[in-house]
């Protein structure tokens, strides 16, 4: 069903994204440089998650005649991405792609600040608590006996190795989850490129150059998405051989080549053991 436009979006209508629309007046400047602010007339089109979080915006200068139809095309082309966009964007309950890059990049800075107590070099003051605290935060049990036994109790660069790969497949997984969001064929529903993130309280950048776009947003994460399941690629096809499914069967499930697949499994080219009427088989 279509999202609907409304004036104003109602924030107790959790877990329901809504369109708010209002026409007036947009202001913005060209990304070309020394241009001057624009004040135009036109409309402001809100994408709104849960709690009244802006998943997108959308300034769009034009005659007022014109803006009822230009935001319902609008909408219409974004809808089908709305899934993906709550994924890597992250919800009230679950974290954006962008939240779990944050809490990696805090992981490495705590390592490096604690570097000096694992030397010997400093005791943790409240600063380095801090720290430490980010990073036991992170940490499963099974972490953090892994990596006690340091001068502080806790091998923190041990430790920040195992919870900053933990964190990055997490990322992962909800970057693949997002590529599993995306419509299909991707081809055929290109982004219109005016969407973009509004600042957290829902405002928008007067320079254009300093929005960040959504469709070149997306493609970015889910290029990043793809990297990471082809990637699997060589271990899928070993998983699935071992569990029983033949080399032909591969081959249609995946699309890769016989040679490649007899390459990946470090058989020879020639060594292809036919279909059988087995789970697999025809």
């Amino acid at each position: 069903m279509a999202i609907k436009i409304v004036e104003r979006a109602d924030p107790r209508r959790v877990g329901e994204v809504q369109a708010a629309a209002r026409w007036g007046e947009v202001q913005y400047r060209p990304s070309n440089m020394g241009a001057e602010v624009r004040n135009a007339p036109g409309f402001v089109l809100r994408l709104v998650d849960a709690g009244g979080r802006m998943l997108a915006r959308l300034d769009v200068e034009c005659k007022h005649g014109e803006w009822d139809n230009i935001a319902r095309e609008q909408l219409d082309a974004i809808e089908p991405w709305v899934p993906a966009l709550r994924t890597l964007r992250g919800t009230a309950d679950e974290r954006g792609v962008d939240s779990w890059a944050a809490a990696i990049e805090r992981v490495r800075r705590a390592a490096r600040e604690l570097e000096e107590v694992d030397q010997g070099w400093a005791t943790v003051d409240d600063v380095l608590e801090q720290y430490r605290r980010e990073l036991t935060h992170w940490a499963t049990a099974e972490m953090l006996e892994d990596a006690a036994g340091g001068p502080a109790g806790i091998d923190h660069q041990r430790l920040a190795t195992t919870v900053e790969r933990r964190l990055d497949r997490i990322r992962g997984r909800v970057l693949l989850s997002a590529l599993g969001a995306a419509p299909w064929p991707i081809a055929q529903h290109p982004i219109p490129r005016g969407w973009f993130f509004p600042d957290p309280g829902g405002s928008a950048p007067v320079d254009e150059r300093d929005r960040e776009y959504v469709a070149p947003y997306v493609a970015r994460m889910l290029l990043e998405a793809w990297r990471l399941a082809t990637a699997q690629g060589d271990t899928l096809v070993t998983f699935a051989h071992e569990a029983g499914v033949t080399k032909a069967a591969i081959h249609r499930a995946s699309g890769i080549a016989r040679t490649t697949i007899n390459q990946r499994l470090g058989a020879a080219v020639g060594d292809d053991t036919p279909d059988s009427d087995g789970p697999d088989g025809p």
